[in-house]
């Protein structure tokens, strides 16, 4: 039982840090979309 409990926490843990990683790359791709965006703006004056 102590086992199972153990592997779940495991478990929970994966999924988190996975969530992180989805956040963070999708800041990082908003970013570098902005940030081209900024650029064609820039370009255009």
């Amino acid at each position: 039982m102590h086992q199972r409990r153990r592997s779940g926490t495991l478990h929970g843990c994966i999924v988190t840090v996975a969530a992180a990683g989805i956040v963070n790359t999708g800041w990082l791709w908003i970013a570098a979309t902005n940030g081209q965006a900024a650029d064609q703006d820039r370009a255009h004056d």
